[in-house]
């Protein structure tokens, strides 16, 4: 409902409330009011509860019996008027009174209304502490359990009225005895004697902290807490013999600035310390020539910039000036943030400024000392508020994530010595930020909570993670004196703010934005309610449970100093940031970095003197890929003014993620590349065998179709026999021709030309077939034939009694036992008419987590698009030969049969019993003229292998009888880098290699990359995944299924035309993979593999998918995919097992190669065994493993391979 008096729209909940009645008085009504709205806080976000409660005896109803709204009767919008005016509100009572001066002082003012609301009157979460720690110390121990959540929920003065008077006994301040005083949570500190003031005191957590952080012991170490700024001024109007006064003045004030460490534990103020005189760096008879100025300027910069002043010498700041020409003049100011945090900063300029502006003031004496203040911190320790404290964040230990976001590096921190900090900085106006505050403040949602919000989601997309840290500098003066919050010095607490947008969190993902806001403030506040336990002190406690005890927990941070000002200096002071001091220095901020050691990144925002929001994120530069933060920057500023131009839509939903604008265009430009159709085909009306019968029209009769160990085939022997065995196909199953799906014929065989006239003679049945490994064990076997209800097994006369034993009901056909029909022409035409391309072609089983195998159900379409873009890309034709090296069930023996066929070329298939031997594969090779290599990695790393001792034992190492070989396809696993430069050393320059990827449930494969023959090892992990097939898509998605951004980690998904039909007979596997994009709706694959966008180094270009291995327990080896949940399953059903776990580890010689990665099993067995040399007395051999991590550090430890890195 609108307010049209003040232009302000409210939430309005009208109430039939039955047993109200005309005789109930105010304070009955509110006191049902105040009940319904607790009701709703349970319940209700924050921004969803009404600001009026109205409650009626029965809603005014039209003719239809109606809610008439128009009648229902407006609330009282006066009684929200925060300050005193025409409703003002005075304090009556002695506590009203007491609280009311609390008010006005902690927020300035000098009256206030009883009905003054905190929010309207700029609010924020260190004020409320400021008033819960006052209200400790006014009232004691008896406030009980009262909190800032609490006070932020009942955020008027009369509100924290009653719930003071209602958690405490107390009326009037007379009332609190002196026992309360004394169990007062905050306690008085005094002024020390002139006589102790310059004593050694301790150093604090945090500048302990900062020292360590100087030494190389922690990753990116070596620097100090340093601020740095330089300034522009003009000579005529800058003094400065008066600068260097008015900095004199502001040392001779604060004890801080004349603070010296005189080790890691103590420190010191210097009584007397010389007068500070500034340098002056005078180039104006250096250096003439412009273009060398700025480079002078430059390099000043670089050595000013990034200082590590000693700690034992005074001072610990530097201020210089430059002056480069008759009209310029630099100033540099430097500050070790080891004295000072940035709130006093923030007082530093502006009493320098005061001094600069008023030679002649006098401001008032500080009795107080910053070393008063530190011991009086040490004495809050022995108070109980602590230990309630200490016992809140250790309870919270187990559950609390070890890491801040896991964001994509250039480089490891353990590999950056020297370090150095970038800044990107946006100023976000006036206008808008103050709308947005506008809208927060009916939402009683701080600045603060809602820009660590936006901070998280950006973290959260550039890391895809949900759970992480993010730490936050406290700067909270505890009001141990009157005069804490006037004096200068290092009072930074630290507090980690866990972020958890698990689905399980009440932050998880899907959520509204608004919501996200809210719970993040709630947790906020409830931490700060528990803040007197050092941050420090906890993370000492993580890093216990962490096996490295000297990397870096949480190394992501948010500063903002929103409002804090007020807490500080009087409403009349300017805030003193950079513009405002350059301004009045006759000169203008130029430059500007903070660095922190064991810091990524620093996040810092802040208001001008023009009231508008700054915000800065410092950097490491060299830690992370180029323009990466400078992208998350543009995010989180984008997101801020959609906010503030459309904060009700943004609000109430989940906060919507689009690429930054350069990567849009470079992701699109990547579809687009990938994005084609096919160039001479169209594969809507095609089928395998019916292209091969086309293509075979063309041939020679007597060319070579299958050469084998077990026999050749021509083109027409080969259509012959496929004939023939779709006749006997035929004649078996005459009962199911008529049906739409294609049932599916087993083939068992071992390698030779039988195979291939088993898969063309099913298809031309107009059945399915399912290639089988005959060496797979004969449970296994069984269990796939009667998994996929085969009716029909297609053998060799050597393994019909194997056939006949696996499935005694199924009619067993041996392909080599058929006569050849005569007289076959390639014109004969196939009687079934109803096949269509999207009908199944094959199904091919692999490794399932659970034990039970997947069956991939894939289509001709879906395959007939690989197998045309592969042709098609290598210009494959009927001079073609490929060496069929894979097994039929593995998928990429499915190129080798009907990538050749449809191109005419020529199959050579290698006996069974020769898989694994390079000898009689090079003997072929070389007999055969062999054109096309596609296999696993592995089996080339053995061929190179073999390739490279012949060479050696040859007089002059040379092998050009094997330089037939045109293409080299790898892929199934990844390929070591140092692979390719092996092969283009043994087979030439002119071979071209290509590295493929994809699943078997996108037809063998959906990605390339052409693998340079310049490669460079040194600067790659791993070589390219690449760009998508044709009319395929490949998406890089994180846990939401948006894009991830450049470098980001997340699951590869496949798109287009070569995706299954689904898992043969198990839709809900099927549904678990395979799904609707909710927002694009196209259909998608989840692949389970992780993978990153690697944006190309030129304009023009646009980027390639690199692989990054499997986000489960699946693994791959030597191409075959395997669930290692499949093994355990398998080997957890032995009587014997009473626990297995597998792993794929390996050998540790010889990491780079990957014939040397093995499967290994570990086992705790049911009977007590003789325990083996190695693993005797190790506690993990009876011990359940549940936790998938503590099993993959079990399988690690077991193998040797978990260390300290």
């Amino acid at each position: 409902m609108r307010d049209h008096m003040r232009e302000q729209d409210y939430l309005v909940a009208y109430v039939q409330y039955s047993q109200l009645d005309k005789q109930h008085d105010k304070d009955r009504k509110k006191e049902i009011e105040n009940r319904i709205k607790d009701h709703c806080q349970e319940r209700l976000p924050q921004y969803m509860i009404p600001s009026f409660f109205i409650l009626l005896t029965q809603f005014p109803l039209n003719l239809n019996g109606k809610v008439e709204r128009k009648r229902l009767p407006l609330p009282d919008f006066s009684t929200l008027i925060n300050t005193l005016g025409e409703n003002q509100i005075e304090p009556k009572t002695e506590l009203e009174h007491h609280v009311h001066n609390i008010w006005c002082s902690v927020l300035k003012q000098e009256k206030l209304s009883m009905n003054a609301n905190l929010f309207a009157l700029g609010g924020n979460s260190l004020i409320m502490i400021q008033l819960l720690n006052r209200y400790r110390t006014a009232f004691g121990s008896s406030i009980g359990d009262l909190n800032i959540s609490q006070l932020f929920k009942r955020p008027t003065l009369h509100e924290h009225v009653n719930m003071l008077s209602l958690s405490t006994t107390i009326t009037t301040i007379s009332d609190l005895s002196k026992s309360d005083l004394k169990r007062a949570i905050l306690i008085q500190i005094q002024p020390s004697l002139e006589s102790d003031r310059h004593k050694p005191f301790p150093v604090t957590e945090l500048q302990q902290a900062y020292l360590i952080g100087r030494s190389n012991y922690f990753e990116l170490g070596m620097v100090s807490v340093y601020s740095y700024r330089e300034f522009d001024c003009i000579p005529g109007l800058f003094d400065i013999k008066r600068f260097e006064e008015a900095i004199n003045k502001v040392i001779q004030r604060h004890e801080a600035l004349r603070i010296q460490f005189l080790d890691e534990t103590q420190q010191q103020i210097l009584k007397n310390v010389p007068y500070y005189e500034i340098k002056v760096l005078d180039l104006c008879n250096q250096v003439t020539d412009q273009s060398l100025i700025q480079q002078a300027l430059i390099d000043r910069r670089k050595q000013l910039s990034h200082r590590i002043l000693p700690i034992d010498e005074w001072p610990l700041f530097d201020i210089q000036l430059t002056r480069w020409s008759r009209h310029g003049l630099r100033l540099h100011l430097g500050i070790d943030g080891i004295i000072l945090d940035a709130l006093s900063m923030t007082i530093f300029w502006h009493e320098l400024l005061q001094f600069y502006t008023h030679p002649e003031l006098k401001l008032n004496d500080l009795e107080l000392s910053i070393r008063d203040y530190i011991l009086g911190l040490k004495l809050i320790q022995e108070l109980p508020i602590y230990t309630e404290d200490e016992s809140y964040w250790i309870e919270r230990l187990p559950m609390f994530p070890l890491n801040g976001p896991d964001l994509p590096l250039a480089h490891s921190p353990k590999g950056i010595k020297v370090q150095k900090f970038q800044r990107v900085t946006s100023n976000f106006e006036t206008q808008l930020w103050q709308l947005l505050q506008k809208s927060l403040q009916s939402l009683k949602i701080t600045p603060v909570s809602l820009l660590v919000t936006l901070y998280a989601h950006v973290l959260s997309k550039w890391s895809n993670q949900q759970h992480f840290v993010i730490n936050l500098p406290l700067f909270n003066r505890l009001p141990l004196h009157s005069q804490t919050n006037e004096i200068l010095g290092e009072f930074t607490s630290i507090l980690p703010l866990e972020i958890d947008f698990q689905s399980s969190s009440t932050l998880a993902i899907g959520t509204s934005f608004g919501e996200s806001v809210q719970c993040i403030q709630d947790r906020l506040w409830h931490y700060l309610d528990h803040s007197t336990y050092s941050g420090l002190k906890f993370f000492r406690e993580l890093s216990k449970r962490r096996a490295e005890g000297n990397v870096i927990i949480y190394p992501v941070v948010f500063t903002s100093v929103l409002g804090m000002e007020k807490a500080l200096i009087e409403t009349s002071r300017p805030i003193a940031d950079a513009e405002y001091l350059g301004r009045h220095l006759g000169g203008e901020p130029v430059y500007a970095i903070t660095q922190t050691p064991q810091v990524w990144i620093d996040y810092k925002s802040y208001e001008n003197d023009n009231g508008e929001l700054i915000i800065e994120w410092d950097y490491v530069s060299d830690l992370f890929p180029q323009n990466m933060v400078e992208s998350m920057h543009g995010t989180y500023c984008h997101w801020l003014k959609e906010l503030a131009d459309r904060f009700d839509e943004i609000w109430q939903k989940p906060l919507s993620f689009r690429l930054p604008e350069k990567q849009l265009q470079r992701r699109n430009k990547y579809e687009q590349e990938t994005t084609y159709q096919l160039l001479s085909e169209d594969v809507q009306n095609q089928l395998l065998h019916t292209m091969i019968l086309e293509k075979a029209k063309t041939r020679s009769p007597e060319a070579l179709a299958v050469l084998s160990t077990r026999g050749n085939l021509t083109y027409e022997q080969l259509i012959s026999r496929s004939i023939v065995l779709r006749h006997t196909i035929m004649e078996t199953i005459k009962h199911n021709t008529e049906a739409q799906k294609p049932s599916l014929c087993a083939i068992l065989m071992e390698k030779g030309w039988e195979q291939v006239v088993a898969c063309l003679g099913s298809l031309m049945a107009g059945q399915a077939f399912l290639p089988l490994d005959i060496e797979s064990p004969a449970e296994r076997l069984i269990g796939l034939i009667k998994e996929a209800e085969c009716q029909i097994i297609l053998t060799q006369q050597d393994h019909f009694d194997l056939a006949k034993k696996l499935c005694s009901s199924a009619k067993i056909i041996a392909v080599d036992n058929n006569e050849e029909i005569e007289n076959v022409t390639y014109a004969f035409q196939l009687a079934d008419q109803r096949q269509q391309s999207t009908n199944l072609a094959y199904v091919i089983y692999t490794s399932g987590s659970t034990g039970k195998p997947k069956g991939v159900a894939i289509s001709h379409e879906a395959v007939l698009n690989t197998l045309l873009d592969i042709n098609n890309r290598f210009n494959i034709t009927y001079n073609d030969r490929i060496f069929a090296l894979s097994h039929l069930n593995f998928d990429l023996a499915i190129y080798d049969i009907f990538g050749m066929l449809i191109a005419g070329g020529t199959i050579v298939i290698p006996s069974q019993k020769d898989y694994k031997n390079p000898e009689k594969w090079h003997m072929m090779i070389v007999e055969h003229q062999i054109t096309i290599w596609n296999s696993v990695p592995m089996l080339m790393q053995m061929y190179v292998e073999y390739l490279e001792g012949l060479s050696t034992s040859t007089s002059n190492g040379s092998i050009d009888s094997v330089h037939t070989l045109q293409h080299v396809l790898l892929s199934g696993d990844r390929i070591p880098l140092s692979l390719p430069a092996e092969i283009y050393k043994i087979f030439g320059q002119t071979l071209e290699l290509t590295s493929l990827g994809g699943a078997t449930e996108a037809s063998i494969w959906s990605i390339a990359h052409s693998i340079s023959r310049t490669i460079n090892v040194e600067n790659k992990s791993t070589i390219p995944y690449g760009k998508p097939l044709r009319n395929q898509q490949y998406y890089v998605l994180d846990s939401q299924l948006d894009p991830c951004p450049d470098y980001v980690c997340g699951e590869l998904y496949i798109g287009g035309k070569g995706l299954a039909l689904g898992y043969y007979k198990d839709e809900e596997k099927t549904k678990q993979s395979f799904f609707q994009h909710p927002r694009t709706g196209e259909r998608l694959y989840r692949t389970g593999d992780l993978g990153r966008f690697i944006p190309t180094d030129d304009d023009n270009g646009s980027g390639y998918i690199e692989f990054l291995g499997r986000q489960d327990f699946q693994v791959k080896l030597h191409g075959h995919r395997i669930e290692l949940g499949e093994i355990e399953y398998h080997l957890n059903q032995h009587p014997s097992i009473q626990q297995a776990i597998a792993d794929l580890v390996s050998s540790g010689s010889n990491v780079q190669k990957q014939n040397a990665m093995q499967l290994v099993a570990y086992i705790v067995p049911k009977r007590p065994y003789k325990i083996a040399i190695g693993f005797e007395n190790d506690d993990a051999a009876s011990v359940t493993i549940k936790d998938q991590i503590e099993k993959a550090n079990f399988k690690l430890k077991r193998h040797g391979l978990l260390q300290n890195q």
